[in-house]
């Protein structure tokens, strides 16, 4: 958690709320933690989320300022969670019910952008974002597998 997130949550107990559930819902699918499938519908679940909650243009200063505070990440990354955070945002008038499978149907569509780990720059012109639909993976019990 950066120094930005740190603050919003502890100023903000809803803020808390929606980096808890969007990192819950995030580790439930592939790759969450390294530009994959995971990563892409976090960010796009924690700014719909947010865009409910403050409006569309608190959530995406909230979003940049969270990209701007990850200081480890690469331009690359930091690209795709911009692109997923803005789709994210997008669904804000959608019920909250209805965002996780919107979601992974975004992603499915290859409307959420993900990294091919380990090879993303070799293959795409684009600074190596995907279509999140380029990764394999499939529902298994409550989480996802990349077949």
């Amino acid at each position: 958690m950066g120094p930005l997130t740190k603050l919003a949550t502890s100023l903000v107990p809803s803020a808390g709320k929606i980096y808890n559930e969007s990192l819950s819902f995030g580790q439930s699918l592939p790759r969450h933690n390294d530009n994959g499938p995971g990563d892409a519908a976090r960010h796009a679940y924690a700014s719909a989320l947010a865009a409910k909650e403050y409006g569309p243009l608190i959530a995406k200063i909230l979003g940049d300022g969270y990209e701007l505070t990850s200081f480890n990440q690469d331009r690359r990354s930091q690209a795709m969670d911009e692109i997923n955070n803005a789709r994210g945002r997008e669904l804000y008038n959608l019920p909250e019910a209805q965002l996780k499978e919107v979601i992974l149907g975004m992603l499915n569509d290859g409307q959420l952008k993900t990294l091919r780990k380990g090879e993303a720059t070799q293959d795409y012109a684009n600074g190596g974002l995907i279509p999140g639909n380029q990764e394999t993976w499939e529902p298994v019990g409550t989480g996802y597998i990349l077949r």
